[in-house]
């Protein structure tokens, strides 16, 4: 009996010992997510100003630990959250545990999606439709901050701020450069760009770095009933001096007519590159003559 007795002692103690070996599960802790207004940042009037019903941002999370084994995977939650016309909400719930440093992405691409890849452990936008990306506002927002220093992540209420002024610490922002074609008002036209490309998150804003290269590429739009018709692209001549220089070239509907013929597109020789706080994101305007 007292054998028994032993081995069942022995046993518990066993599975006592075994238990507080095995790591305890982080305790989440849900999150709200903070959006303020749509960056005014252009020097122009037109085009958009503020956050519609319908809009959507990819927030995309990465937590780092003082204890985080070097060789485990780093984190990574991705929430898409929706603007409902007047707050903003997430397919999912937002959980958390606790961290000692975060990095937040914000991306706003309209037709896009991002996906996950395993292989570089990153997500990228994908194509959601055949709409025309360079149609498409691009704006990517990187924020980095400390735990407790409440600037973006509040700790006291669990509270994600997401900003876009360039002016706050440890900001980076992405965006496209506009063009405001104007023209007549609620007429189809043909656009021809070349030596441009579109930005893919913030790290790909010039994503020629990575592989790419810039294109050349036509397609068709329709002006609104103030006559402007707004294109969405970056531009960096230099870097591949054999793709020329990035112009644009308006015909009419069906590409037998030029109404502004190659107007090449001003740049910096010192390009804002992909880690500058405010790269891209200047506005033009071109006037097309009408007969």
């Amino acid at each position: 009996m007292k054998k028994f007795l032993f081995i069942a002692i022995a046993l518990f103690a066993f599975a006592c010992s075994k238990e507080e070996a095995e790591p305890t599960t982080p305790q989440l802790h849900p999150v709200t997510i903070n959006v303020a207004d749509f960056p005014a940042t252009r020097a122009d009037v037109y085009g958009k100003t503020a956050w519609e019903a319908g809009d959507k941002l990819w927030v995309e999370i990465t937590l780092y630990s003082a204890e985080m084994d070097l060789e485990e995977e780093i984190p990574i939650y991705l929430y898409p959250i929706t603007y409902n016309g007047s707050t903003w909400e997430s397919e999912k719930p937002i959980l958390l545990p606790t961290f000692d440093e975060i990095g937040i992405y914000v991306t706003y691409c309209p037709n896009m999606s991002m996906t996950f890849n395993y292989d570089t452990y990153l997500y990228f936008l994908q194509k959601t439709t055949n709409k025309t990306p360079y149609l498409n506002e691009f704006l990517s927002v990187c924020m980095y901050e400390l735990y407790g220093d409440n600037q973006y992540y509040d700790i006291n209420n669990n509270t994600l701020n997401i900003s876009f002024d360039a002016d706050w610490d440890n900001m980076e922002i992405g965006r496209n450069n506009r063009i405001r074609v104007s023209y007549k008002p609620n007429t189809e036209i043909k656009v021809s760009l070349e030596s441009v490309t579109y930005a893919i998150r913030l790290e790909w804003i010039a994503p020629e770095v990575y592989g790419g290269d810039y294109e050349n590429i036509e397609f068709n739009t329709t002006t609104d009933a103030d006559g402007n018709a707004f294109i969405y692209a970056l531009w960096y001549p230099g870097l591949y001096t054999d793709t020329g220089e990035p112009s644009i070239t308006i015909k009419d509907k069906t590409g037998s007519k030029i109404l502004k013929e190659k107007i090449y597109l001003p740049y910096e020789e010192y390009y804002q590159f992909p880690y500058e706080r405010e790269a891209g994101g200047r506005a033009y305007v071109l006037t097309v003559p009408q007969e």
